[in-house]
């Protein structure tokens, strides 16, 4: 039986505050971009038929974000 360490839940200020210091994007920038994922997200989990469908946009969306943070770090190099 698998067990989970329960990790520490943060809110969207958090999450922003984060993203900002990590990415050096300013706050702002990141809520407006938090915010329109929010939306987009709901409307495709709204439109979907399919549970399942709702694991393959996050995960697309998940290896999107990955891939463009590697070339930019390639890109760095």
């Amino acid at each position: 039986q698998a067990t989970f360490k329960k990790q520490k839940e943060i809110n969207k200020r958090e999450v922003i505050a984060t993203v900002a210091e990590r990415s050096g994007v300013n706050p702002e920038d990141c809520a407006r971009v938090l915010d329109s994922f929010e939306d987009v997200f709901t409307e495709e989990i709204t439109g979907s038929k399919w549970k399942n469908a709702v694991f393959e946009q996050i995960y697309g969306l998940l290896s999107l974000i990955k891939k463009k943070k590697n070339n930019k770090q390639s890109n760095l190099s």
